[in-house]
């Protein structure tokens, strides 16, 4: 050696300590001699337990804190240091491989002979033992200095130039090579917890090399793309993951079978396999964290439903397709699967054992663990001795306390731990290669779509941007992750001065067995038979379609005969590598939920072992991939699906509702009116009937959630959401959430009110009712503190609000004009006069619609454009832009389709508006004005108060007219008028109950919109204003609304409106100014009076001298009594006219009245609910059983005396009940003598 690099290498040596200057020598020392050798197996034993030593004194003062090591080995190690610890590395792994290989040829020849010697006795076969454990302990070195120095850590000076020779030499290649030899030879005895050993080494080191730092990644700080690249790039080509699960499932098996008789067992084989699963699991997940940095989870969809973050690296981008190809192996698939199923199983063992009610010894927690999962299927139908033992998953982080260590009993903090991650890791992989065939496709620029539509089984995709190989079984035998032709995969070795090559063992090197971890040594691509056998027999083949020819379980037949969704092309497939198919993984998921629901959600909030965020975000995995199954499969997984919600939100503690909430029911309610493409073959609708073919606008997934009873379901949990309330004083917040989330952003309560059961819906209603008042009356309450107020405030907000938007929706699609064309589209004749079109609707309304007849109609079938711009326009029309906020398109089109010209839509849309728009009367009086209150509900409010005007306006124009009842069977003769009467005064008595509520809020409305400057709202008051000239009698207006003339100078006629209160003044001057001359001359003949003008004077113009005294009201309105006016004056003509023509009044359906609902309500079904309003009782047995029933009008009924009481001293014997009782004695004789 030249005297100055002498010279330097003592300089060096002098700033080492001396521990780290004894391993620095070492090390150095036995690569010259392994270089000279060839390799390490005969290298003395003396010289490995040296090193030995000096390196467990290093990483001891490291651990200790004694010495600071980065500023020794990372700062003063030599080039030559860390060259000579590359190879020391290759080599130990070469030789690792070569002894492992001997080992297997021994057992198999003793396995040959049949009774002969057993070979673990004799010498040659100690000698190959103790020499393999030598270079386990040689290969464990490297991970044990890299962590003494933390060598591939971002703060080490030198980690970027070690990960890049780490990957560049190809070291990856020969960790896969060693994980191969392991997983195809046998296991026993020493050997197995040797292997795990050396396994559980080198995993430690993959995901230090990934080139990420923090998980999850928030920005590019967090993670080097370069190295990042590199080791997708390795990681492909050596396809290191797919064996690395691989070997853990094969250690896994032979830990689970040798633990069947616990003499067996090794003192440090679980906690080996723990060690080994932690790694794997963090390689995953770093490997997945800088592409899901802030991205949506529809840019990770292997068919992109959503484009990727702005500003996304495209380099970034590019290298999704090859890290997909990565998780897409069977033996990454399997890992995932069974370690899901297997934590999941042990998470009730270790709940019991918490508990203290686990029996002592491993025989009683093997024999628990057999209990648990006594029903097959939930192991994916796996023999026991597949199953993973409790104890052996105990071990799952060091420093867990166990409660026995003897007898093997789970530790609870351990199963939580375990739990979370097993949940998250099959979210991240299955999030990113799973999908399901019928799912959309969206191009995104610099995405290339994975998957192929035109060849089974294809690969994901080439992992061209990153160099990386595509993830696909070889075509004759080896790993499906890319072995070799022969069986094997050459894997090349090499060091940081470029060592040579080392070959794995070939076709005959091992025996040949077929498991859940590994391929047998002549199989195909697809290994873990076992498992994906008793994956499809447990989850049950017909329920989630059975394979096609010649592919596996993901391989999904063509389109439907006659006609399907789509065709074969167009249907996705997954690679051929991945196991399960995606109504499998959907079926999995529903079983582990079910299995480990019970024991998460009976955790105290104060434990911090529940895993109820990662059980959300799998549930909505399993949503995701519902929607994208074929409708044959969908209906069996849809209602697991349901019937897991409804289980987990009847038991959902209070302080784990609302997180849980955000991430699970969004995509739960998406899937309530989801549409599957040519779900509407007769042959799918007897599937799902069970009986004849369905030909209604059901959709499959909506029929699916009404059998898994989706109305209980979420009547229940508005119960508990208020009952959480009451007990704990706290905001009853659980009740905005679960409106929003499944009934408002879903559109699914007009179908529900449609195709629901009556009496769950009339439960669903009242208890939407009490929830309203509780929060409501909840933010009322004074004493205290600000931000206790604040949520109250806004618990109550945002009630009110998704309560208006509910009923937007009910009022636009049951009580409005219909889109244009509808009627002809969907339950044939849909005229304005009638509403008794058939229910059935959909193939004759699709007859019926001529040349396009069958084009759109029923669900699964593109809607015809113009009747989806039908849709879409009326949809602007009636709601507002926060009732159609994150609602897709097509779900409106769907809301309006299902539930159009349905009767007992129509019935339960006025019971709907009759119990729920009175809890929204206190706002009137609220400051309207103010900027926090949204314009949006004052608009939404003004919209239902002017469906309920229409229906009022409907009717009294029949009457003048004399046309024919939309009551079925009744015509226009006095039974019709009858009815007609009666209706008129319902629906006027909900229009201006306490003291005219309609006419209050026009001019809250009003002035609201003055002070907001906001002439939006102006134009809804006054349309509604126009509305209730024409339908309300004209004592009405001239006691609530006031005329005001100019003065000299002509100013106040100028202003708008200003006071919230009634009676409302409105100026001439402004109505000309608004384009209202038709409503101004209607109010003149109504006999509006004028107020004094601006000087102080009086106008005694128009018609305010009769309003005023000079003659009746009737006389007033141009003759006859309210509400039949035979005759009409030219104002009321033009104003009909213009009314009429805006609001299409001829096409708007004639729905019962608010009484006439009611008593249908309990004559036909026997279902009462109480009547005073502001009662808190939503148990309709209870109002039943009561016998509580006004005596005048015999349709009020009460839950309680004191009800009926109160009802009473609130005035409904004035107000209402002689309204009530000549509805029952009209609706009594109409519908009996109609026999309806």
């Amino acid at each position: 050696m030249p005297p100055r690099r002498q010279a330097a290498g003592r300089d060096v040596r002098s700033r080492l300590s001396d521990d780290a200057a004894a391993v620095h020598a070492q090390v150095i020392r036995l690569a010259k001699r392994a270089d000279a050798e060839g390799g390490l197996r005969d290298l003395p034993e003396s010289d490995t337990n040296e090193l030995q030593s000096s390196i467990l004194k290093l990483h001891g003062k490291r651990l200790d804190g004694v010495d600071q090591l980065p500023s020794q080995l990372d700062e003063h190690g030599t080039l030559e240091f860390w060259a000579a610890t590359f190879s020391v590395h290759a080599y130990a792994l070469r030789d690792y491989c070569a002894i492992h290989q001997d080992l297997q040829q021994l057992l198999e020849q003793r396995h040959a002979r049949r009774g002969g010697v057993d070979q673990e006795e004799t010498p040659a076969f100690r000698r190959l033992a103790r020499l393999l454990e030598r270079m386990a302990t040689l290969v464990s070195y490297f991970a044990t200095i890299m962590s003494s120095c933390d060598g591939f850590t971002m703060g080490s000076m030198g980690s970027e130039r070690r990960v890049l020779a780490l990957l560049r030499a190809d070291t990856l290649k020969v960790y896969a090579a060693v994980f191969d030899t392991v997983a195809r030879g046998q296991l026993s005895g020493s050997t197995a917890e040797n292997a795990a050993m050396t396994c559980g080494t080198l995993l430690q080191v993959i995901p230090e090399c990934t080139g990420v730092h923090n998980v999850p990644c928030n920005s590019s700080d967090d993670f080097n793309l370069k190295l990042y690249s590199e080791f997708v790039k390795a990681a492909a080509e050596s396809h290191v993951l797919e064996h690395a699960c691989r070997v853990l499932l094969r250690l896994s098996e032979g830990a689970a079978t040798a633990a069947q008789t616990p003499a067996e067992r090794e003192e440090h084989f679980p906690a080996f396999l723990a060690l080994s699963r932690m790694a794997l699991n963090k390689a995953i997940c770093r490997l997945v964290a800088p592409l899901a940095m802030r991205q949506s989870v529809g840019a990770l969809h292997p068919r992109p439903l959503a484009a990727p973050r702005t500003g996304t690296d495209p380099a970034l981008l590019a290298l999704l397709p090859a890290v997909r190809g990565l998780l897409s192996g069977t033996g990454v698939q399997l890992w995932v699967a069974k370690q899901l199923l297997d934590v999941a199983n042990v998470v009730p063992v270790a709940e019991t054992a918490a508990a203290g009610q686990e029996p002592k010894g491993y025989t009683g927690v093997a024999a628990a663990a057999g209990a648990v999962t006594a029903d097959a299927s939930r192991y994916l139908g796996l023999p026991p001795t597949a199953r993973t033992p409790p104890h052996l998953l105990s071990y799952v982080m060091l420093g867990s306390s166990i409660h026995d260590e003897e007898a093997g009993l789970p530790d609870a903090k351990g199963a939580a731990i375990a739990l979370r991650m097993a949940l998250d890791i099959a979210r991240t992989v299955w999030q990113i290669t799973i999908s399901g065939p019928l799912a959309p496709v969206m191009v995104v620029p610099g995405v290339p779509i994975g998957g192929s539509a035109g060849s089974r089984g294809s690969a994901t995709a080439a992992c061209s941007a990153a160099g990386g190989s595509v993830a696909g079984g070889s075509a004759a035998g080896g790993s499906s992750a890319g072995g070799s032709a022969a069986g094997g995969s050459a894997a090349g070795v090499g060091s940081a001065k470029g060592a040579s090559a080392a070959a794995s063992p070939g076709a005959g090197g091992g025996a040949a067995r077929v498991s859940v971890a590994r391929s047998s040594s002549a199989g195909g691509s697809r290994a873990g038979g076992g498992l994906v056998a008793g994956a499809r027999a447990a989850v049950g083949t017909s329920a989630v379609g059975a394979p096609g020819p010649g592919g596996g379980a993901n391989a999904v037949a063509g389109g439907s005969d006659g006609g399907g969704a789509a065709g074969a092309s167009s249907l996705y497939r997954l690679p051929s590598s991945i196991p399960l198919s995606p109504g499998q993984v959907c079926a999995l998921i529903v079983t582990i939920l079910d299995v480990i629901l019970k024991a998460e959600t009976q955790k105290p909030a104060s434990s911090g072992l529940h895993a109820q965020d990662e059980m959300a975000s799998i549930m909505a995995l399993a949503c995701r991939l519902a929607a994208e199954l074929q409708p044959q499969s969908a209906p069996a997984i849809l209602s697991r699906l349901w019937r897991t919600a409804r289980s987990w939100l009847l038991c959902m503690p209070a302080h784990q509702g609302r997180p849980t909430v955000k991430h699970m029911l969004p995509p739960l309610g998406s899937l309530l009116l989801h549409e599957y493409a040519g779900e509407s073959e007769s042959r799918l609708q007897r599937a799902i009937g069970g009986g004849p073919e369905k030909d209604d606008n059901r959709t499959v997934a909506f029929t699916a959630a009404l059998r898994a009873g989706f109305v209980e379901l979420l009547t229940v949990a508005l119960e508990g959401s208020l009952d959480l309330a009451a007990a704990g004083q706290v905001a009853a917040s659980g009740v905005p959430y679960l409106a929003e989330l499944l009934l408002r952003r879903s559109c699914v309560l007009p179908p529900l009110l449609a195709y629901g059961d009556s009496a769950r819906l009339m439960r669903l209603l009242e208890v939407l009712r009490v929830g309203v008042d509780t929060v409501r009356d909840q933010s009322h309450v004074g004493g205290r503190g600000a931000l206790e107020t604040e949520a109250f405030a806004i618990a109550a907000g945002d009630t009110m609000q998704v309560l208006v938007e509910l009923l937007e929706h009910v009022a636009a699609v049951c009580m409005r004009a219909p889109p244009e064309g509808l009627a002809s589209w969907v339950g044939g004749a849909g005229s304005s006069s009638s509403s008794s079109s058939s229910s059935s609707g959909g193939s004759a309304g699709c007859a019926a619609g001529g040349a396009a007849a069958g084009a759109g109609c029923l669900p699964g079938q593109p809607i015809p454009n113009e009747l989806a711009a039908a849709i879409d326009r009326t949809a602007a029309a009636l709601l507002t832009k926060g009732s159609r906020q994150q609602v897709p398109k097509q779900r409106l089109r769907r809301m309006w389709l299902m539930a159009h010209n349905q009767p007992g839509a129509q019935s339960f849309a006025v019971l709907a508006l009759s119990r729920l728009l009175p809890t929204l009367f206190q706002l009137r009086r609220t400051n309207l004005s103010e900027a926090g209150v949204p314009k949006d509900l004052l608009l939404g409010i003004t919209r239902v108060f002017m469906a309920a005007a229409l229906q009022l306006l409907r009717v009294v124009v029949a009457l003048a007219a004399g046309s024919s009842c939309a009551t079925p069977r009744i015509g226009a003769g006095p039974q019709a008028m009858s009815l007609r009467h009666a209706r008129a005064r319902s629906w006027h008595g909900l229009l201006m109950a306490e003291e005219g509520v309609v006419l209050t809020w026009v001019a809250a409305v009003l002035t609201a919109a003055t002070k907001r400057q906001w002439p939006e709202g102006h134009a809804a008051a006054l349309d509604l204003l126009e509305v209730l000239v024409l339908t309300l009698p004209p004592q009405d207006l001239a006691s609530h609304v006031k005329l005001q003339t100019a003065g000299g100078a002509g100013v106040a006629a100028q202003e708008a409106p200003s006071q919230p209160s009634l009676p409302l003044a409105l100026s001439e001057g402004w109505l000309a100014q608004q384009g209202r001359g038709k409503l101004l001359a209607a109010l003149k003949e109504r006999g509006c009076p004028v107020l004094p003008g601006a000087d102080g004077g009086s106008s005694s113009r128009g018609c305010s001298s009769r309003g005023a005294g000079g003659g009746s009201s009737s006389d007033a309105a141009g003759g006859g009594s309210w509400p039949c006016w035979y005759k009409r004056t030219e104002a009321d003509q033009q104003l009909i006219k213009a009314v009429t023509g805006q609001h299409s009044l001829e096409l708007i359906p004639e729905v019962p009245a608010p009484m006439e609902a009611l008593w249908l309500l309990q004559a036909n079904l026997g279902i009462e609910v109480c009547a005073r309003p502001g009662c808190s009782q939503f148990d309709l047995k209870k109002v039943t059983s009561s016998q509580h029933v006004c005596e005048g009008c015999a349709v009020a009924a009460y839950c309680s005396s004191e009800c009926k009481g109160a009802h009473a001293w609130a005035g409904h014997f004035k107000a209402e009940c002689a309204c009530m009782q000549e509805v029952r004695e009209v609706c009594a004789s109409i519908y009996r003598y109609c026999g309806a």
